[in-house]
């Protein structure tokens, strides 16, 4: 995955939160019910691919049954 450097920039607001290398963020507590909005990733252009799923078993691989999504691209 291509993310960009983390918090290059200098806007935590507007910057990545995630590392380049392993694409996670700082560890961080949520509390029961409530709502994480401030932690992003930036992901550089053209890392991801064309093809959008619902993957409903989890192993990363369009099977039968799984419809693709609407793009918004």
């Amino acid at each position: 995955m291509g993310f960009v450097e983390q918090d290059k920039g200098g806007d935590d607001v507007k910057d990545s939160d995630v590392g380049v290398e392993d694409g996670k963020s700082h560890t961080f507590n949520v509390a029961s019910g409530a709502t994480v909005s401030d932690v992003d990733a930036g992901i550089a252009a053209g890392a991801l691919g064309d093809r959008v799923w619902l993957d409903l078993n989890g192993n990363n691989l369009q099977d039968s049954g799984e419809l693709a999504l609407p793009t918004w691209w």
